[in-house]
This record gives C-alpha cells, sequence and structure tokens, in this order.
C-alpha cells in the first residue's frame, strides 16, 4: 500500500489512493513510523492549481471535495503525528 504524505502550517496527513480497507491502512500507516492522531475514513479529492500566494511553498495542492467534483478521486485519509 503506496502511503502518501501532505502537511499544512497546522497537520500532517496520511492517504491513499482509493477506499481501502481501514484496517490495512491504519496499520500501514503505523508501520511508517506515525501515530493516528485522528481517523477520519474514506473522502474524496481533487488536485488543484497552487494559489497564487503559494507558488514557493507548494509544487502541488490538493483540497477535499464531494464526489462527482470534476477531477476527484477516492482517498482513505487520517490526521497523522
Amino acid at each position: 500500500m503506496e502511503i502518501e504524505y501532505l502537511t499544512n502550517d497546522n497537520e500532517r496527513y496520511a492517504y491513499v489512493i482509493g477506499h481501502v480497507d481501514t484496517g490495512q491502512f491504519m496499520a500501514a500507516v503505523v508501520e511508517d513510523g506515525y501515530e493516528l492522531s485522528h481517523f477520519e475514513g474514506h473522502a474524496w479529492m481533487v488536485e488543484l492549481p497552487v494559489p497564487e500566494d503559494l507558488t514557493a511553498e507548494f509544487e502541488r495542492w490538493f483540497e477535499f471535495c464531494n464526489e462527482g467534483e470534476e477531477g476527484a478521486f477516492a482517498v482513505t485519509w487520517a490526521s497523522v503525528h
């Protein structure tokens, strides 16, 4: 399971593309050396252009969205530390 990690000023998130088994996902996050601070479950994300004022800090920008939104993809995710 290939887990991706995103950060912002306040939070770190772990996610994997697709709605996968949550037990396997949580075990993989712990194996990577993280602790779950809050498990969120299944959701949808979309990649958007990086806001102009943040282009120096970020190469890519993702936001949570609704199923069916253009470009949306399924994720299983959690807040980690």
